[in-house]
């Protein structure tokens, strides 16, 4: 294996896990617990599947791209990544506030989340350490992005977990729709993080 393929490899595990991570987290949500705050995760999750997919296309195909095509390649995921924090962080934003200002007594099966988020957890460190083993040839900004947001999944599921975890100690549901605000605060601020690296 070259370290092209290597690397390719490991931006392919790391997918194959978030991928996992993100179906998963949105089965529960769909189908089991309601979890305003669960959604953010998983949606975060979607949007990383995203990003890692295009960081392993550049990997594969840049040697038969010029520099520009790469950079532009690269704006081009930048922009839906960017795009769809937006859109996320206003969609959880709005269902974490009514959350919070309407459904406090809603319930939703905590158990569920607690467990989804703790498999969230132990996948994102996984992640985290596949990423960090990346060939030093291949140590440039598509990493540390890639490890930027496995870091931030890591972040976000831990809100999850301690969100659900006031929500079953104080008996209402009020905090799954602060853990959900501070949720799409995250998701902002990524997508801020991102867009100031076009400047630089």
């Amino acid at each position: 294996m070259t370290h092209v393929q290597k690397t390719a490899h490991r931006y392919k595990v790391v997918l194959i896990i978030t991928a996992l991570l993100a179906l998963l987290q949105t089965g529960i949500f769909a189908f089991v617990a309601r979890s305003v705050s669960l959604e953010g995760d998983a949606l975060h999750s979607i949007i990383d599947c995203f990003i890692i997919y295009g960081s392993m296309r550049v990997v594969l195909f840049a040697r038969s791209m010029t520099k520009e095509e790469r950079k532009k390649k690269e704006e081009w995921w930048d922009f839906i990544a960017i795009l769809s924090l937006i859109v996320s962080a206003a969609l959880i934003g709005w269902e974490g506030w009514n959350r919070i200002h309407i459904s406090h007594s809603a319930t939703f099966n905590t158990t569920a989340v607690i467990g989804v988020s703790l498999l969230s957890l132990l996948g994102n460190l996984i992640c985290y350490n596949v990423l960090k083993h990346i060939h030093k040839d291949h140590c440039d900004t598509k990493r540390e992005v890639n490890i930027i947001h496995i870091a931030a999944d890591f972040g976000m599921s831990l809100i999850v977990l301690v969100s659900t975890a006031c929500v079953i100690f104080f008996k209402t549901a009020a905090f799954d729709g602060y853990g959900a605000l501070v949720l799409a605060l995250g998701l902002a601020l990524l997508s801020l993080h991102i867009a100031s690296g076009h400047k630089h």
